[in-house]
């Protein structure tokens, strides 16, 4: 049984799905929420809050995570183990800062963000905030460990956090008690991180790769800043747009979402490619061989999702989330960008500032495509400045690969393949 469970299950499977874990679960409860009738204000007021959160950590986790992917494989064995405590210690840290910064400045952030001039049970999801973000590290740390039963068992932890929103808001109806339990949660799976990466500060002051660490790091932080800046303006323009349309707000949300298969799954590939090329770039056969049959796999799912979009969003929905369903269709449209993989390629080689540099330049693409399509087509207008800036992005990546380090776009992608699946695609979604 455990030589057929090792066989199946790789360490990158259990990645995924743990990922996918943690992606399903905000999918889900928000189709619950809706479910079970809860008033679009509620709804909205705690996709708010949850998008607080989710604002003033996207940037630096990812970023520093993509870092620690690229030089955990280079160490020896004791240099790792010492490492992953200076990178829990890191998170943790940043963590206590932000919180720290952000009650002192709520007043003034609050309506900056939300358009709001006050939130209820900030002192809650701050207790939340302050326990969860370190443990997104926690899903890389098994990964590299090939802990592959523990990374199946924090998949399910994930998917505990819908238990712990639902249940509280259909049985007592407030939203304290939801919040509360995330807390509860997060400090669970947060003393979990400890069992793995020992208490926070040990090896600090040691010789360590931290300097490295960061160096490598920061252009990826301000890369996923700037890159991952489009979907958090989006939700600014359209709270201050619509100010105190929570309906507008949540439409635009649900609808504005890549399959949360395809994203992650993505993602995950991505991320669990740096180690292998950062020890040989040339490996690239394997990595376009992998690359096809994650094609093979995203491609149709999207192509059966782009049909069936309206009566998805009917079923695990209501009527009410019609509006959804345009933006959902042309966000569809994204796969197109997200399964070309040049930007792994630049951070496996080290080549972070690169990212930097182009990112910035999608994101004034983005603003200025958002703002100029939102007098035209509204919220519709939104979604399409996100995937034309998205291939913006890509397109320049796979430029710089074949000028500056002569890698050809199809040593590393099945170009025909990539291409046959994309015409179908747009031809698909003007069709429908």
């Amino acid at each position: 049984m455990k030589r057929l469970f090792s066989k199946h299950i790789t360490p990158e499977l259990a990645l995924q799905f743990s990922q996918l874990s943690r992606q399903g679960t905000m999918i889900l409860t928000g189709i619950l929420l809706v479910k079970i009738q809860l008033s679009l204000e509620i709804i909205g007021l705690y996709e708010l809050l949850m998008y607080l959160v989710s604002v003033s950590t996207f940037f630096w986790v990812n970023g520093l995570i993509q870092g620690f992917l690229s030089v955990y494989p280079k160490l020896s064995a004791d240099r790792q183990k010492a490492f992953i405590n200076e990178a829990y210690s890191v998170f943790f840290t940043i963590s206590i800062i932000i919180l720290i910064l952000f009650l002192l400045f709520y007043r003034f952030l609050i309506p900056i963000l939300t358009g709001r001039d006050s939130m209820p049970y900030l002192t809650v999801t701050g207790l939340y905030f302050l326990f969860q973000i370190s443990t997104f590290l926690l899903d890389y740390l098994l990964f590299l460990k090939k802990k592959r039963g523990q990374q199946l068992l924090n998949g399910i932890l994930h998917l505990a956090a819908l238990v712990a929103v639902v249940f509280p808001l259909w049985w007592f109806e407030n939203l304290y008690f939801s919040l509360v339990s995330l807390a509860i949660l997060a400090i669970i799976r947060h003393i979990w991180l400890i069992a793995v990466a020992g208490l926070p500060y040990q090896f600090l002051g040691q010789e360590n790769q931290l300097r490295k660490w960061l160096t490598i790091s920061y252009p990826l932080v301000a890369y996923a800043l700037v890159a991952g800046f489009a979907p958090y303006f989006d939700l600014w323009l359209i709270s201050n747009k619509y100010p105190g349309n929570a309906a507008t707000f949540v439409f635009f949300k649900y609808g504005a979402r890549e399959i949360p298969v395809s994203l992650i799954i993505a993602t995950t590939f991505s991320s669990s490619m740096i180690p292998l090329l950062a020890k040989e770039i040339h490996q690239l056969d394997t990595f376009k061989l992998k690359t096809e049959r994650l094609m093979h796999l995203l491609f149709p799912f999207t192509f059966f999702l782009l049909l069936a979009s309206g009566y998805i969003f009917q079923f695990l929905y209501n009527s009410d989330f019609s509006a959804s369903v345009s933006i959902f269709n042309i966000f569809l449209l994204l796969i197109i960008s997200r399964l070309l993989f040049p930007n792994t390629l630049l951070i496996a080689m080290e080549k972070t500032g690169i990212l930097l540099k182009i990112a910035v330049l999608e994101m004034l693409l983005k603003i200025g495509l958002s703002l100029l399509f939102f007098e035209f087509w509204g919220i519709v207008g939104i979604a399409w400045s996100t995937v034309l800036s998205a291939f913006f992005e890509k397109t320049m990546y796979i430029l710089i690969l074949k000028k500056r380090y002569h890698i050809d776009f199809q040593d590393y992608t099945p170009v025909k393949w990539w291409a046959l699946y994309s015409i179908t695609l747009l031809g698909l979604y003007f069709l429908v």
